[in-house]
This record gives structure tokens, sequence and C-alpha cells, in this order.
């Protein structure tokens, strides 16, 4: 993963700017964890979010909203649009564990160590 992209997004999780939501990117102004670096991309891009046409509130970007869009995979220097990390030997995507309850704080840690 590329270190500088991964510090950004590593200091937007720990900052409490984003308020954490489950199953989509950016939904009524809560990010998943995923969301949060594609919000970073959009900043440095100036590329924006799009409405989801089906679901009120959702928000994506390239066309996606559940997982990184390619563009944002790209930038960050990720091979998955939903990178695997290992909690107590169990392999999931971030957004697994984000939608199970894990906090920013604890997403940020496993970004830390193992991405």
């Amino acid at each position: 993963m590329n270190e500088a992209v991964k510090a950004k997004w590593l200091a937007a999780l720990r900052s409490g700017k984003y308020e954490q939501g489950t199953e989509h990117l950016n939904k009524d102004g809560k990010f998943c964890c995923l969301g949060v670096l594609c919000d970073i991309y959009s900043q440095e891009n100036g590329v924006g979010w799009n409405e989801y046409s089906g679901l009120s509130g959702v928000k994506g970007m390239h066309g996606i909203y559940g997982v990184l869009p390619t563009p944002v995979q790209d930038y960050a220097g990720l091979v998955k649009g939903n990178p695997n990390v290992s909690v107590n030997k169990q392999v999931r995507g971030l957004a697994s564990f984000n939608d199970a309850g894990s906090t920013f704080e604890e997403l940020a840690d496993l970004i830390e160590t193992q991405l």
C-alpha cells in the first residue's frame, strides 16, 4: 500500500471527523472505513460522489457503492476493492469487520499493521 495514502487514511479514521456507517461507502453522511479512503481520494483528485438511484441517501464513486472503485485502489496501491485483514485467524475484507461492529480505531490498527 502507498505509505503516504495509508498515513492519511489512518489519520482520517482516527480523527473523529467521520461518522461510521455500514454496508455502503457513504450513506446519509455516514462512512464505512473504505468510504473514508474514497473521501480522501475525492478531495485530492476532485472526483465527486454520485447518488445511487436505487437507494435513498446512498452515495458511491465511479459507479461503485460498497467496495473501493478501481481508481481508488490504484491511488492507494491496493489490489482489491475490499482488502483482506486477519483477526483471530479469521481472514475477511475490511468492510466485513466494519459492518460487524469494529470501530474506526480498531480498523485503523488493522490497516496500520497489515496493509
